[in-house]
């Protein structure tokens, strides 16, 4: 129902990367970054950052203000957009300030883990 005019046909969507397949089922339009997910998929998504945001809210009332932001490969970090980087007095220099280090993972591995219950906040 995303879009009406791929309801009725079978093609590669105009507005989003998918396809819709002569059976009615609906595929990636580019193998290489799938974006879709199914609706369980999604519910496991919601119920992982919700249990997320929850946790964080008990360790901020618990009294943990570290600062910490993630940074993924050594390159991109949380810090690297954000327009209240002059107030965090975040320095990387400091012993105090660490960054919060990703693991790389693909959309699918990050679902496997999820569903899984694997995930965890490293």
């Amino acid at each position: 129902k995303l879009d009406t005019d791929l309801q009725q046909q079978t093609g590669v969507s105009k507005i989003y990367p998918f396809r819709r397949k002569a059976s009615g089922a609906y595929n990636h339009a580019n193998t290489r970054t799938p974006s879709l997910v199914t609706e369980m998929q999604l519910t496991q998504l919601i119920r992982h950052n919700q249990q997320l945001i929850i946790e964080a809210a008990a360790a901020i009332f618990a009294g943990s203000l570290d600062l910490n932001p993630m940074r993924l490969n050594d390159k991109r970090t949380a810090l690297q957009y954000s327009p209240y980087l002059a107030i965090m007095q975040f320095d990387a220099m400091l012993p105090e300030n660490n960054y919060h280090d990703l693991q790389p993972l693909t959309p699918s591995e990050v679902l496997d883990r999820i569903a899984a219950g694997g995930v965890q906040n490293d």
